[in-house]
């Protein structure tokens, strides 16, 4: 009996393993494309059954492309040509080749060959780099903002924010910090510089942090209803850090509890915005 159940096992095992039929030779993960070229993707398929397949992944849908190939019978190979558009971003983007023979066979993600990554660079040599917006002016204590970095050479601008060279900075991590997306968070009232990194070049911003009235979340001197619904959108969040503007009763995270406090903070009877 047991070795019945150990062979139908053996059956089901191998079964599974030869139904992975698909995969990608080239590119390879790193592989670099620039702006406005083509990549070309290598698929080997080993079972006959592959009519069809899908070429997916965030390369293709943020280029805006429906890739597919029909296969002839045992077709052994096939090549995609994908086109880069000169105003794609820079940045990792993931790619993926799967069988789409049938609606059934393309909902079985096990027949599936990649992700592989591919890192797409700019068109030309940049030059000079930039930061947008400039100065950043966050509102409170734990309010967000996000850096976009530019880079420019002969003429032509790329987006560089995601792009895998860019590192950030910032000079005070006391009054704000930066993450490895350019997102910047107020940690305490003050002034910082955020600096970006591409290659040799660098860039810088300056990031004030105010001293807010206590409740003020939208930094216009006065606390209302309007504050009390930006406070809401963040309920059940951690606070950004000890002194985040949010979280009024300094437990560590903004719920109900804050958003009562703030109420009894109103500058005007039942929060109004006037008087």
């Amino acid at each position: 009996m047991l070795t019945r159940v150990y062979a139908a096992l053996f059956i089901i095992l191998l079964a599974s393993r030869t139904a992975i039929a698909l995969s990608i030779t080239t590119p390879t993960s790193g592989t670099s494309v620039a702006q406005g070229g083509t990549l070309t993707v290598h698929v080997v398929n080993t079972n006959s059954g592959v009519t069809q397949v899908l070429l997916a992944g965030s390369l293709v849908s943020v280029a805006g492309l429906s890739i597919t190939s029909t296969l002839q019978t045992a077709q052994s190979a096939m090549d995609f040509t994908v086109p880069i558009p000169q105003t794609m971003k820079p940045g990792t983007y993931r790619l993926a080749v799967l069988d789409a023979t049938s609606a059934q066979t393309l909902q079985n993600t096990t027949n599936m060959a990649g992700p592989v990554t591919v890192v797409v660079v700019p068109s030309v040599a940049i030059t000079a780099l930039s930061l947008q917006p400039t100065p950043i002016t966050l509102r409170y204590v734990g309010d967000r903002a996000s850096v976009r970095v530019i880079g420019t050479g002969s003429g032509l601008y790329a987006e560089l924010t995601e792009s895998p060279g860019v590192t950030f900075q910032s000079s005070d991590a006391s009054v704000a910090t930066v993450d490895s997306a350019g997102r910047v968070t107020g940690i305490g009232a003050g002034t910082a510089t955020i600096t970006a990194r591409y290659n040799s070049l660098t860039a810088s911003v300056q990031v004030v942090v105010p001293t807010a009235i206590r409740g003020d979340l939208d930094g216009n001197g006065r606390v209302d209803l309007y504050d009390l619904a930006r406070l809401l959108t963040w309920l059940d969040t951690p606070a950004a850090s000890p002194n985040d503007a949010r979280d009024l009763n300094g437990d560590g995270l903004i719920n109900d509890l804050d958003a009562r406090i703030l109420i009894t903070l109103c500058t005007y009877p039942r929060c109004a915005t006037h008087p």
